[in-house]
C-alpha cells in the first residue's frame, strides 16, 4: 500500500477533448516528471478519438474499447500501487 500522502494517479486522456487539450496534457506528464515521487509514478494514457466522458456508458460519448482498457489499466495500477 502506498503510504506517500500525496495522491498516486493513473488519469485516462483523450484527444478529442476540447476542454484539455493535448499540449495541457503534455504539460501536465512534464511537471509530474519532476515533480514529487508519488507524481513520479503516476500515468497520463491518450486515448485517440475517444471523447470527453468516454467511460460513462450512459452517454452518445461512450467508447467501450477505450473504457474497457482504462478499467483495466487502472486496476492493474492499482495492484502494482497495493500490493
Amino acid at each position: 500500500m502506498s503510504t506517500n500522502s500525496e495522491l498516486d494517479s493513473l488519469v485516462p486522456a483523450l484527444t478529442f477533448d476540447a476542454g484539455i487539450p493535448l499540449e495541457s496534457i503534455e504539460a501536465m506528464n512534464s511537471a509530474l516528471k519532476t515533480g514529487s515521487t508519488a507524481a513520479q509514478i503516476s500515468q497520463i494514457h491518450v486515448y485517440d478519438n475517444a471523447p470527453h466522458a468516454f467511460h460513462a456508458d450512459y452517454r452518445p460519448s461512450y467508447r467501450k474499447d477505450e473504457a474497457e482498457d482504462g478499467w483495466q489499466q487502472m486496476l492493474a495500477w492499482f495492484r502494482k500501487m497495493n500490493p
